[in-house]
């Protein structure tokens, strides 16, 4: 798909592509991973959506026509830590799912409204921890840095990513 419905501060997808989403069809999506791998030789995919759960659960239409593809090439996406349930995790993973990248992007709840993301950090464990209950592999990326960052945040942003568990973070500065 194109387009970003969110308003992160930082973020400037939706100037770039819009704000309107526009899907590509999913069976297309799914013939397309499959020539991929059959005519080039793709090991792993890589879904370079902004956000590649959006709010109109298209994505899972996709990961629906994979798995009843048996597709057996392996992918990630970038996702927002928001709204994943356990059977999502669970259809994600039959339809190839190897790992997610989480947009975290902050550790605070002071922080994250400061990016305009739109969950708590609480949130974000909860994710976390049920992807960890699925095995999967996943990343966090985080920035510090960004409106509302103090040295108070920084130290309460460090403590809440020791409570991540099973993951790896990439940290930056905004």
């Amino acid at each position: 798909k194109r387009g970003c419905t969110y308003g992160c501060s930082y973020c400037s997808y939706p100037t770039i592509e819009g704000k309107r989403l526009r899907y590509r069809d999913s069976l297309r999506v799914v013939e397309e991973v499959e020539r991929l791998s059959r005519e080039f030789g793709a090991k792993y995919i890589f879904f370079t959506d902004a956000v590649f759960n959006d709010p109109d659960d298209q994505y899972l239409e996709i990961a629906e026509r994979l798995a009843q593809a048996g597709n057996k090439t392996p992918w990630c996406a970038f996702f927002r830590p928001q709204n994943i349930s356990v059977e999502t995790l669970r259809l994600l993973k039959r339809s190839g799912m190897a790992a997610m990248e989480l947009g975290t992007d902050a550790t605070t709840d002071t922080t994250l409204a400061g990016l305009k993301k739109g969950f708590t950090f609480d949130e974000v464990m909860a994710v976390n921890e049920k992807i960890v209950a699925e095995s999967i592999p996943c990343a966090h990326f985080v920035m510090f840095g960004g409106p509302g960052e103090s040295e108070e945040t920084v130290l309460q942003g460090l403590a809440n990513i020791e409570r991540l568990r099973q993951t790896v973070i990439f940290a930056y500065i905004g």
